[in-house]
Protein backbone atom coordinates (compact mmCIF):
# COMPACT_ATOMS: atom_id res chain seq x y z
CA UNK A 1 0.00 0.00 0.00
CA UNK A 2 2.87 2.63 -0.07
CA UNK A 3 2.45 5.61 -1.87
CA UNK A 4 4.31 5.92 -5.37
CA UNK A 5 4.64 7.17 -8.63
CA UNK A 6 4.09 4.86 -11.88
CA UNK A 7 4.80 5.50 -15.07
CA UNK A 8 3.86 2.04 -17.34
CA UNK A 9 3.75 0.67 -20.40
CA UNK A 10 0.54 -1.06 -21.06
CA UNK A 11 0.93 -3.14 -24.29
CA UNK A 12 -2.80 -4.55 -24.28
CA UNK A 13 -4.13 -0.90 -24.65
CA UNK A 14 -1.56 0.54 -26.22
CA UNK A 15 -0.62 3.59 -24.35
CA UNK A 16 1.79 4.87 -21.73
CA UNK A 17 -0.21 5.75 -18.46
CA UNK A 18 1.33 7.89 -15.43
CA UNK A 19 -0.76 7.18 -12.33
CA UNK A 20 0.35 7.48 -8.34
CA UNK A 21 -0.70 6.94 -5.15
CA UNK A 22 -0.55 9.87 -2.65
CA UNK A 23 -0.82 8.29 0.60
CA UNK A 24 -0.08 4.97 2.71
CA UNK A 25 -2.90 2.64 1.53
CA UNK A 26 -5.32 4.98 -0.65
CA UNK A 27 -5.96 5.04 -3.54
CA UNK A 28 -4.26 5.06 -6.93
CA UNK A 29 -4.95 8.86 -8.75
CA UNK A 30 -4.25 9.62 -12.30
CA UNK A 31 -2.14 12.85 -13.32
CA UNK A 32 -3.60 14.91 -15.67
CA UNK A 33 -3.26 14.01 -18.88
CA UNK A 34 -3.19 10.48 -17.67
CA UNK A 35 -2.25 8.35 -20.67
CA UNK A 36 -0.08 9.09 -23.89
CA UNK A 37 -1.57 7.44 -27.06
CA UNK A 38 0.36 4.64 -28.83
CA UNK A 39 3.03 2.54 -28.19
CA UNK A 40 5.62 0.98 -30.29
CA UNK A 41 8.51 -0.96 -29.44
CA UNK A 42 11.20 -0.30 -28.50
CA UNK A 43 9.64 2.38 -26.17
CA UNK A 44 12.55 4.59 -23.78
CA UNK A 45 10.10 5.89 -20.58
CA UNK A 46 11.36 8.45 -18.13
CA UNK A 47 10.51 9.65 -14.76
CA UNK A 48 11.79 12.51 -13.20
CA UNK A 49 11.80 14.74 -9.91
CA UNK A 50 12.37 17.92 -8.94
CA UNK A 51 11.20 18.78 -5.50
CA UNK A 52 7.59 17.62 -5.19
CA UNK A 53 7.33 17.52 -8.94
CA UNK A 54 7.34 15.01 -10.48
CA UNK A 55 7.01 14.39 -14.69
CA UNK A 56 7.01 11.75 -17.08
CA UNK A 57 8.49 11.77 -20.68
CA UNK A 58 8.89 9.23 -23.52
CA UNK A 59 10.77 8.95 -26.40
CA UNK A 60 11.17 6.53 -29.25
CA UNK A 61 15.22 6.70 -29.51
CA UNK A 62 16.41 7.81 -26.05
CA UNK A 63 17.38 11.37 -27.54
CA UNK A 64 14.25 13.45 -28.20
CA UNK A 65 12.21 13.58 -25.78
CA UNK A 66 7.95 14.33 -25.24
CA UNK A 67 6.59 15.42 -22.23
CA UNK A 68 3.11 13.25 -20.84
CA UNK A 69 2.56 14.69 -17.67
CA UNK A 70 3.76 16.75 -14.41
CA UNK A 71 2.08 16.69 -11.24
CA UNK A 72 2.79 17.04 -7.41
CA UNK A 73 3.44 14.33 -4.85
CA UNK A 74 4.51 14.71 -1.49
CA UNK A 75 6.93 12.28 -0.79
CA UNK A 76 9.83 11.35 1.54
CA UNK A 77 13.34 12.59 0.35
CA UNK A 78 14.15 9.43 0.06
CA UNK A 79 12.72 6.64 -2.55
CA UNK A 80 13.16 3.45 -3.33
CA UNK A 81 13.51 3.92 -7.65
CA UNK A 82 13.02 0.91 -10.23
CA UNK A 83 11.72 -1.59 -12.68
CA UNK A 84 7.46 -2.42 -11.87
CA UNK A 85 6.38 -5.28 -14.20
CA UNK A 86 3.17 -7.27 -13.06
CA UNK A 87 1.11 -9.39 -15.25
CA UNK A 88 -2.11 -7.92 -14.26
CA UNK A 89 -3.42 -11.54 -13.02
CA UNK A 90 -2.52 -13.42 -9.93
CA UNK A 91 -2.93 -16.91 -10.73
CA UNK A 92 -0.61 -19.96 -11.38
CA UNK A 93 0.86 -19.74 -14.70
CA UNK A 94 0.05 -16.43 -15.71
CA UNK A 95 3.13 -14.40 -16.39
CA UNK A 96 4.30 -10.85 -18.29
CA UNK A 97 8.04 -11.19 -19.62
CA UNK A 98 9.84 -7.76 -20.30
CA UNK A 99 13.09 -7.01 -22.20
CA UNK A 100 14.40 -3.89 -20.13
CA UNK A 101 17.74 -2.73 -20.96
CA UNK A 102 19.45 0.95 -20.27
CA UNK A 103 17.81 1.30 -16.25
CA UNK A 104 19.72 4.12 -14.83
CA UNK A 105 20.25 8.38 -14.78
CA UNK A 106 19.55 10.05 -18.15
CA UNK A 107 22.80 10.81 -19.69
CA UNK A 108 21.73 13.67 -22.09
CA UNK A 109 19.97 15.45 -18.83
CA UNK A 110 21.31 18.70 -17.80
CA UNK A 111 19.59 21.17 -15.14
CA UNK A 112 19.86 24.90 -16.20
CA UNK A 113 22.60 25.61 -13.60
CA UNK A 114 24.88 23.42 -15.85
CA UNK A 115 23.56 25.92 -18.66
CA UNK A 116 24.57 29.39 -16.61
CA UNK A 117 20.81 29.47 -16.28
CA UNK A 118 18.49 30.36 -13.64
CA UNK A 119 14.44 30.27 -12.79
CA UNK A 120 12.75 32.67 -11.40
CA UNK A 121 8.72 33.30 -10.53
CA UNK A 122 8.44 36.96 -10.93
CA UNK A 123 5.14 38.32 -9.53
CA UNK A 124 3.99 35.76 -8.03
CA UNK A 125 2.19 33.61 -10.29
CA UNK A 126 -0.46 31.44 -8.79
CA UNK A 127 0.86 28.53 -10.84
CA UNK A 128 4.87 27.85 -10.03
CA UNK A 129 7.05 27.65 -13.43
CA UNK A 130 8.87 24.69 -14.21
CA UNK A 131 11.01 23.87 -16.66
CA UNK A 132 13.14 20.78 -17.99
CA UNK A 133 16.29 20.50 -19.89
CA UNK A 134 15.36 17.38 -22.23
CA UNK A 135 17.70 16.67 -25.13
CA UNK A 136 21.04 19.17 -24.60
CA UNK A 137 22.51 22.62 -23.95
CA UNK A 138 19.88 25.62 -24.84
CA UNK A 139 16.71 23.05 -25.20
CA UNK A 140 14.55 23.94 -22.63
CA UNK A 141 10.61 22.49 -22.01
CA UNK A 142 8.74 25.31 -20.08
CA UNK A 143 5.84 24.72 -18.16
CA UNK A 144 4.51 28.23 -17.06
CA UNK A 145 1.33 30.36 -15.42
CA UNK A 146 1.06 33.87 -15.01
CA UNK A 147 -0.67 36.88 -15.68
CA UNK A 148 1.33 39.16 -18.07
CA UNK A 149 4.03 40.79 -19.16
CA UNK A 150 2.05 44.59 -19.85
CA UNK A 151 1.28 47.81 -18.38
CA UNK A 152 2.90 48.56 -15.09
CA UNK A 153 3.88 44.75 -13.79
CA UNK A 154 4.95 41.65 -14.46
CA UNK A 155 3.86 38.00 -13.47
CA UNK A 156 5.67 35.32 -15.54
CA UNK A 157 8.15 32.65 -15.36
CA UNK A 158 11.79 34.09 -16.50
CA UNK A 159 14.68 31.73 -17.51
CA UNK A 160 17.93 33.90 -17.08
CA UNK A 161 21.46 35.03 -16.92
CA UNK A 162 23.21 38.05 -16.94
CA UNK A 163 24.80 40.05 -19.62
CA UNK A 164 26.95 42.92 -19.55
CA UNK A 165 26.63 45.31 -23.01
CA UNK A 166 26.26 43.95 -26.40
CA UNK A 167 24.76 40.85 -26.88
CA UNK A 168 23.00 38.75 -29.78
CA UNK A 169 20.72 36.20 -28.40
CA UNK A 170 18.21 33.80 -30.56
CA UNK A 171 15.65 30.92 -29.38
CA UNK A 172 13.76 28.55 -31.65
CA UNK A 173 10.22 28.34 -30.27
CA UNK A 174 8.94 24.66 -31.52
CA UNK A 175 5.91 24.25 -30.13
CA UNK A 176 3.61 26.52 -27.41
CA UNK A 177 0.17 24.92 -25.94
CA UNK A 178 -2.24 26.45 -24.06
CA UNK A 179 -2.86 23.42 -20.82
CA UNK A 180 -5.77 23.74 -18.38
CA UNK A 181 -8.04 26.57 -18.59
CA UNK A 182 -7.43 28.35 -21.85
CA UNK A 183 -7.81 31.97 -22.55
CA UNK A 184 -5.99 35.12 -22.98
CA UNK A 185 -2.87 35.73 -24.71
CA UNK A 186 -0.13 33.64 -24.07
CA UNK A 187 3.26 34.50 -24.48
CA UNK A 188 6.79 32.40 -25.43
CA UNK A 189 9.25 35.38 -25.97
CA UNK A 190 13.06 36.76 -25.16
CA UNK A 191 12.87 38.95 -22.74
CA UNK A 192 15.93 41.52 -21.17
CA UNK A 193 15.30 43.52 -18.09
CA UNK A 194 16.98 45.71 -15.47
CA UNK A 195 15.95 43.49 -12.30
CA UNK A 196 13.63 40.64 -10.77
CA UNK A 197 10.75 42.72 -9.51
CA UNK A 198 7.67 42.38 -11.31
CA UNK A 199 7.69 45.73 -12.61
CA UNK A 200 11.18 46.17 -13.79
CA UNK A 201 12.32 48.22 -16.99
CA UNK A 202 12.27 45.57 -19.80
CA UNK A 203 12.08 44.65 -23.33
CA UNK A 204 10.75 41.86 -25.19
CA UNK A 205 9.59 39.98 -27.98
CA UNK A 206 7.58 37.49 -28.14
CA UNK A 207 5.29 35.05 -29.72
CA UNK A 208 2.01 35.57 -29.44
CA UNK A 209 0.06 31.74 -30.69
CA UNK A 210 -3.47 32.66 -30.05
CA UNK A 211 -2.66 36.50 -32.13
CA UNK A 212 -0.28 34.19 -34.74
CA UNK A 213 2.14 37.43 -34.71
CA UNK A 214 5.53 38.57 -32.96
CA UNK A 215 5.16 41.27 -30.91
CA UNK A 216 8.42 43.98 -29.62
CA UNK A 217 7.61 46.14 -26.48
CA UNK A 218 9.33 47.32 -23.30
CA UNK A 219 8.85 49.54 -20.11
CA UNK A 220 11.64 51.69 -20.30
CA UNK A 221 11.19 52.44 -16.48
CA UNK A 222 10.94 51.31 -13.06
CA UNK A 223 6.58 50.44 -12.55
CA UNK A 224 5.85 52.49 -16.30
CA UNK A 225 3.68 51.64 -18.40
CA UNK A 226 4.51 49.39 -21.37
CA UNK A 227 5.48 50.65 -24.74
CA UNK A 228 5.11 49.68 -28.31
CA UNK A 229 8.23 49.80 -30.78
CA UNK A 230 7.31 51.02 -33.96
CA UNK A 231 6.11 48.69 -35.83
CA UNK A 232 5.14 46.76 -33.00
CA UNK A 233 3.81 43.71 -34.49
CA UNK A 234 4.82 41.32 -36.94
CA UNK A 235 2.42 38.99 -38.12
CA UNK A 236 2.65 35.05 -39.29
CA UNK A 237 3.37 32.33 -36.87
CA UNK A 238 4.40 28.58 -38.10
CA UNK A 239 6.56 26.39 -35.83
CA UNK A 240 9.56 26.11 -35.70
CA UNK A 241 9.54 29.65 -35.05
CA UNK A 242 13.16 31.54 -34.57
CA UNK A 243 13.56 34.99 -32.71
CA UNK A 244 16.81 36.63 -31.82
CA UNK A 245 17.03 39.87 -29.36
CA UNK A 246 20.04 41.72 -30.16
CA UNK A 247 21.57 44.91 -27.95
CA UNK A 248 23.91 47.80 -29.66
CA UNK A 249 24.31 50.74 -26.74
CA UNK A 250 20.80 51.52 -25.97
CA UNK A 251 19.81 50.13 -29.66
CA UNK A 252 17.28 47.18 -29.55
CA UNK A 253 16.86 45.14 -32.16
CA UNK A 254 14.26 42.26 -33.14
CA UNK A 255 14.60 39.73 -35.41
CA UNK A 256 12.38 36.62 -36.69
CA UNK A 257 13.76 33.27 -39.14
CA UNK A 258 11.59 30.48 -40.43
CA UNK A 259 14.90 28.86 -40.44
CA UNK A 260 17.51 30.18 -38.83
CA UNK A 261 19.95 31.10 -41.54
CA UNK A 262 17.45 33.61 -43.25
CA UNK A 263 16.11 36.61 -40.68
CA UNK A 264 14.47 39.37 -40.83
CA UNK A 265 14.44 42.36 -38.79
CA UNK A 266 11.07 43.21 -37.05
CA UNK A 267 11.80 46.53 -35.36
CA UNK A 268 14.37 48.38 -33.78
CA UNK A 269 14.50 51.33 -31.22
CA UNK A 270 16.39 53.35 -28.24
CA UNK A 271 16.10 51.98 -24.65
CA UNK A 272 18.04 53.29 -21.79
CA UNK A 273 18.74 50.75 -19.29
CA UNK A 274 21.93 50.05 -17.19
CA UNK A 275 24.76 48.05 -18.82
CA UNK A 276 24.09 44.85 -17.11
CA UNK A 277 20.66 43.23 -17.75
CA UNK A 278 19.41 39.66 -16.92
CA UNK A 279 18.34 38.09 -20.07
CA UNK A 280 16.14 34.86 -21.42
CA UNK A 281 12.76 33.34 -21.75
CA UNK A 282 10.06 34.95 -20.48
CA UNK A 283 7.06 32.88 -20.30
CA UNK A 284 3.56 33.20 -19.13
CA UNK A 285 0.01 32.08 -19.62
CA UNK A 286 -2.19 35.54 -19.73
CA UNK A 287 -4.55 33.63 -16.94
CA UNK A 288 -3.25 33.87 -13.57
CA UNK A 289 -5.69 31.16 -11.98
CA UNK A 290 -4.97 26.94 -11.36
CA UNK A 291 -4.95 25.28 -13.84
CA UNK A 292 -4.07 27.42 -16.61
CA UNK A 293 -1.00 26.81 -18.17
CA UNK A 294 1.34 27.36 -21.12
CA UNK A 295 3.72 24.39 -22.17
CA UNK A 296 6.47 25.89 -24.55
CA UNK A 297 9.29 23.77 -26.66
CA UNK A 298 12.35 26.28 -26.75
CA UNK A 299 15.45 24.91 -28.47
CA UNK A 300 18.88 26.26 -29.08
CA UNK A 301 18.42 29.07 -26.70
CA UNK A 302 21.80 31.18 -26.70
CA UNK A 303 24.21 33.31 -28.61
CA UNK A 304 23.48 34.42 -31.94
CA UNK A 305 26.01 32.44 -34.17
CA UNK A 306 25.63 32.70 -38.00
CA UNK A 307 24.95 29.43 -39.51
CA UNK A 308 27.69 28.40 -41.64
CA UNK A 309 26.72 28.52 -45.61
CA UNK A 310 24.62 25.61 -47.03
CA UNK A 311 25.36 23.65 -50.40
CA UNK A 312 22.07 23.43 -51.73
CA UNK A 313 21.80 19.98 -53.31
CA UNK A 314 20.91 19.33 -57.29
CA UNK A 315 17.72 17.87 -56.73
CA UNK A 316 16.41 16.12 -59.67
CA UNK A 317 12.36 16.38 -60.11
CA UNK A 318 10.42 13.08 -62.22
CA UNK A 319 7.29 11.40 -62.27
CA UNK A 320 5.39 8.77 -62.75
CA UNK A 321 1.87 8.25 -62.65
CA UNK A 322 0.33 9.66 -59.74
CA UNK A 323 3.97 10.04 -58.08
CA UNK A 324 5.98 12.56 -57.55
CA UNK A 325 9.85 11.44 -57.35
CA UNK A 326 12.39 13.71 -55.39
CA UNK A 327 16.26 12.68 -55.74
CA UNK A 328 19.36 13.98 -54.19
CA UNK A 329 22.97 12.93 -53.82
CA UNK A 330 23.13 10.80 -50.42
CA UNK A 331 26.28 12.86 -49.80
CA UNK A 332 24.60 16.23 -49.67
CA UNK A 333 23.55 15.71 -45.81
CA UNK A 334 20.42 15.49 -43.98
CA UNK A 335 17.10 16.69 -45.26
CA UNK A 336 13.48 16.57 -44.56
CA UNK A 337 11.18 17.45 -47.70
CA UNK A 338 8.78 20.45 -46.68
CA UNK A 339 5.96 21.33 -48.60
CA UNK A 340 2.96 24.54 -48.84
CA UNK A 341 0.82 25.36 -51.03
CA UNK A 342 1.32 29.12 -51.49
CA UNK A 343 4.16 31.24 -51.96
CA UNK A 344 2.40 34.17 -50.62
CA UNK A 345 4.45 35.53 -47.40
CA UNK A 346 3.98 34.68 -44.36
CA UNK A 347 4.96 31.05 -46.15
CA UNK A 348 3.98 28.07 -43.47
CA UNK A 349 6.19 25.31 -44.51
CA UNK A 350 5.36 21.57 -43.16
CA UNK A 351 7.20 18.51 -43.05
CA UNK A 352 5.59 16.33 -45.74
CA UNK A 353 5.45 12.85 -44.63
CA UNK A 354 7.08 9.62 -45.51
CA UNK A 355 10.40 7.86 -45.32
CA UNK A 356 13.12 8.32 -48.08
CA UNK A 357 15.08 5.46 -49.52
CA UNK A 358 19.19 5.48 -50.36
CA UNK A 359 20.67 3.54 -52.85
CA UNK A 360 22.66 3.83 -56.03
CA UNK A 361 24.22 7.15 -53.93
CA UNK A 362 21.18 8.89 -54.07
CA UNK A 363 18.25 9.51 -51.58
CA UNK A 364 14.87 9.03 -53.38
CA UNK A 365 11.05 10.75 -51.84
CA UNK A 366 7.90 9.67 -53.27
CA UNK A 367 4.76 11.94 -53.08
CA UNK A 368 1.64 11.38 -53.69
CA UNK A 369 0.41 13.70 -56.54
CA UNK A 370 -3.22 15.53 -55.28
CA UNK A 371 -5.57 18.31 -56.52
CA UNK A 372 -3.98 21.60 -56.52
CA UNK A 373 -0.97 23.26 -56.77
CA UNK A 374 1.96 22.36 -54.34
CA UNK A 375 5.00 23.55 -53.45
CA UNK A 376 8.35 21.41 -52.09
CA UNK A 377 11.70 22.07 -50.77
CA UNK A 378 14.34 20.64 -48.92
CA UNK A 379 15.44 21.78 -45.40
CA UNK A 380 18.76 20.59 -43.60
CA UNK A 381 18.24 18.98 -40.45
Amino acid sequence: GSPNVSLNAVATRSYIEYLYRPTQDGGTTEFNPSTSPGLELPVWLRLQRRGDLFTSMRSQDGTAWTRISSGTVDLPDTLLVGLNTNADRDEAGSLLSVSYSGLGDTSTYLTLADMGLTLTDIGNPVEAGYAVTPDGPGDIDVLAGGLRTWDTSDSFTFIHEQKTGDFDVQVRVDAASQLGNPGGDPKAALMARENLTAGSANVSLNVVPTRQYIEYLYRPTQGGGTTEFNPSTSPGLAYPQWIRLQRVGDNFVSWRSADGREWNQISEGEVVLPETLFVGLNTNADRDEAGSLIEVRYRDFGDYVAAPPVTAPTLMVSRSGSTLILAWPDSAGSFVVEGTGSLIPPISWTQVPGSPSIGGGQVTFLIPISGGTSYFRLREE
